[in-house]
């Protein structure tokens, strides 16, 4: 059943020797949905029977089986449809029309996940998960728009790293770019573990303090 998951299975060109989608390539259907051919008709010019005419049911054979495995959301787009043609390129226009939506609304959701109280690998992944969803809809980004795209969503702790990063004409691959945000999340974690364990200490050595000078208080008040 053709859906828009699997509609790049359906009429992805082959480029070995030619722009046939795949299934037609191999069955020799391609002239049925070529523009360009022409449809024989029953009847010669003369008047006779055109033996092309076989085509014609063919075509129609293969009307009925793009009508057949076409998703129901989808036969709608369809009525009116007399030749295999005019199916297979109403179902390719409304794929390609879905598919633009669909990475204008990726390159949005790209462009404003930020990591917030996520953590870098999770974020990564998110990250990830939209890059390959764009590639497997047939937008391939670049190396540079990928490191964008995550440094894009990184808070103000993370400016230390993403400045230099942005200032420098320096070029970097995202393996690069990953692994140092990894150590970079791992050295803020441990300066935010000493700040706490000093805090405590901190706290710890003023409350002794105070109970020491209350007991000498105490002290001194018995024996004078």
């Amino acid at each position: 059943m053709v859906s828009e998951q699997n509609s790049h299975a359906f009429y992805t060109p082959v480029q070995a020797d030619s722009t046939q989608p795949l299934f037609t390539k191999g069955n020799r259907l391609y002239r049925f949905i070529d523009p360009n051919s022409e449809i024989p008709s029953k009847k010669k010019a003369d008047g006779t029977d055109n033996e092309s005419y076989i085509g014609r049911e063919q075509d129609q054979i293969l009307l009925c089986w793009l009508l057949s495995s076409i998703n129901q959301e989808l036969l709608p787009q369809l009525v009116g449809c007399t030749t295999a043609c005019e199916a297979w390129y109403t179902v390719e226009r409304v794929f390609t029309l879905q598919s633009r939506a669909n990475v204008m609304q990726l390159k949005l959701q790209l462009q404003t996940l930020k990591k917030s109280g996520s953590t870098m690998t999770e974020y990564l992944i998110k990250k990830k998960s939209m890059m390959d969803a764009l590639a497997y809809s047939g937008y391939i980004l670049s190396e540079n728009d990928k490191i964008m795209y995550i440094l894009g969503g990184l808070g103000v702790e993370y400016d230390s790293f993403v400045i230099p990063i942005t200032s420098m004409p320096n070029k970097y691959s995202v393996p690069e770019i990953t692994a140092s945000l990894m150590y970079h999340e791992a050295r803020i974690e441990q300066h935010t573990q000493t700040e706490v364990v000093s805090v405590n200490m901190a706290s710890n050595n003023q409350g002794f303090t105070c109970v020491q000078s209350g007991q000498g208080s105490g002290n001194f008040g018995q024996i004078s």
